[in-house]
């Protein structure tokens, strides 16, 4: 199969930073039965398959490519097709997996992740059709889950990250892109009366005013709730703690109280060198914590951690995840 796509030149080609190139493929039933290999001039490419749809008999029908150019210098970008074939990087629903193969376990507390992390465990299933552009159904979602033995769904909704949050594929600022956040509102089985919401949001990578504004609209909404609602926020931020995201909602701006609280640097109140969260698969964070789980007054942190699990350096996101173990105080009762 030739893709027909020839990658774009790169003006950063020269540099050493880890280069990429993404598309989508369709493909014809029983074509790929498993996993799928890049080539380009005889060359195989190491890649990383998401496969978002499959056929009854189980093959590939739909799946997102993830190619890794790097090998190809000093000529990036690569003469010639792309030639995706059978067989190599097995197709994956993007399910985390440990070294030894295996999937992680399925949680029985909040391990919440951010949008970008779609299918790793969490508390909630909830796939929104908030998209980036109207009348399609391609685009962004801010995916969550849940454990419906454990959570039962009370409402559920999203907004966009603009001035006109309630018009589908906005935005606003100097965005480079459609965001949205998506939340739904949860009663907990083993607890009657005991209910919380769950947002979950993805920043734009370029804007940064983009991304101070989109942190003050979260924050009026969560608000608007009560000061007593919990609340957990997760999300693919783009800004470190201590940015003007992370202290709108983190921090102290508009009043002397948080009206969230970061997970991770409650339990790790002192930066770690090893601390980023965006690796882009090239097995080297970057400095920063973009990913964060907040949280409201209402909940006290048991667990925060970085997951660096990896299957013979295949990574099941460009992002590290983060999680975190929540409970609510006691007051509310002990559920997770």
């Amino acid at each position: 199969m030739q893709t027909g796509l020839r990658p774009a030149g790169n003006r950063r080609s020269s540099g050493r930073k880890p280069l990429f190139l993404t598309f989508a493929h369709p493909f014809k039933a029983g074509e790929v039965p498993g996993g799928l290999s890049v080539r380009t001039g005889g060359k195989e490419l190491p890649c990383q398959i998401d496969v978002k749809r499959r056929y009854v008999d189980g093959s590939v029908k739909h799946a997102v490519v993830s190619v890794r150019l790097d090998s190809l210098r000093p000529r990036v970008p690569p003469r010639g097709n792309l030639s995706v074939r059978p067989g190599g990087c097995e197709g994956e629903e993007r399910e985390p997996r440990n070294s030894a193969g295996k999937t992680f376990p399925t949680p029985h507390s909040p391990r919440c992740t951010s949008a970008s992390h779609p299918a790793l465990p969490a508390v909630i299933w909830h796939e929104t059709e908030a998209i980036r552009k109207p009348k399609s159904r391609l685009g962004q979602r801010c995916t969550v889950k849940i454990r419906r033995d454990r959570f039962e769904k009370l409402a559920e909704g999203h907004f966009w990250l603009s001035t006109t949050p309630e018009k589908p594929g906005s935005k606003s600022w100097d965005s480079a892109l459609p965001r949205i956040t998506s939340w739904v509102k949860l009663g907990l089985r083993n607890s009657p009366g005991a209910e919380l919401y769950f947002f979950n949001t993805h920043f734009d990578h370029r804007g940064a005013v983009a991304r101070l504004e989109s942190a003050r609209i979260i924050k009026r909404k969560i608000s608007s709730l009560g000061p007593r609602t919990p609340v957990i926020l997760t999300g693919d931020f783009k800004a470190p703690p201590g940015s003007p995201p992370h202290r709108v909602l983190a921090g102290t701006e508009g009043s002397g109280t948080p009206l969230l609280y970061d997970s991770f640097a409650v339990l790790h109140p002192s930066p770690a060198a090893q601390e980023g969260t965006f690796h882009g698969f090239s097995r080297k964070a970057a400095e920063a914590r973009i990913d964060w789980i907040l949280f409201s007054g209402g909940f006290k942190v048991l667990e925060a951690s970085i997951d660096r699990t990896n299957q013979s350096g295949r990574y099941p996101s460009d992002h590290f995840p983060v999680t975190a173990v929540l409970a609510f105080e006691e007051e509310r009762g002990s559920s997770k």
